[in-house]
């Protein structure tokens, strides 16, 4: 199926981009492992919210460079190290990365959806999409009296369960507010 070299991540990145995407195509028929060069990978939960947004936009607009940088963030490991590694090595790390990253976003999207109101979405709120995380950190950073940007540093775990609260808890509130309307509509 597939007939190409075991060669090293920096040859991988040297190629044309015909003969990279031939490589490519055999990541994708891949498994993963969490292991990179003996070293285990970091459970992205536990990584900065900085380190996982990092890595959301990485794998949204990959590039040589974002993958060093991804390999950085989760196995801690420097430049010449992924560099040298062997491709097939370095795709099952990379796709390591990628499904734990891909499940993250899932519970994080399961967590946090709310039912879409036509009324915001006739004001354009899908226009905030844009900046992606930063309304979050905004506001998150308004209410425990830091910058935007130290919000970053905190774990990514610890962000995610403060917006589902606050998600779950707005939900509540819509109900009880219609609930009330409803009761005294009646009276």
């Amino acid at each position: 199926m597939f007939n190409l070299d075991n060669i090293s991540v920096e040859e991988l990145f040297q190629l044309e981009e015909r003969q990279f995407n031939e490589y490519f195509r055999l990541s994708q028929v891949m498994k993963h492992k969490k292991k990179f060069k003996g070293i285990d990978a970091k459970v992205l939960g536990k990584l900065t919210f900085g380190e996982v947004s990092e890595l959301k936009r990485i794998f949204r607009a990959p590039s040589s460079e974002g993958m060093i940088r991804a390999f950085n963030i989760v196995y801690k490991s420097k430049r010449a190290w992924v560099l040298s590694s062997d491709v097939v090595t370095f795709f099952y790390a990379l796709n390591w990365i990628g499904e734990s990253l891909n499940k993250l976003v899932v519970t994080e999207n399961k967590l946090l959806a709310t039912e879409t109101d036509p009324w915001l979405e006739q004001a354009g709120v899908s226009k905030l999409q844009k900046f992606g995380e930063l309304p979050a950190m905004i506001n998150l950073a308004e209410r425990f009296a830091t910058r935007p940007d130290g919000i970053e540093t905190w774990p990514y775990n610890l962000v995610l369960s403060i917006l589902a609260y606050d998600n779950v808890s707005g939900q509540i509130q819509v109900e009880y507010n219609e609930l009330k309307r409803q009761h005294n509509g009646r009276s």
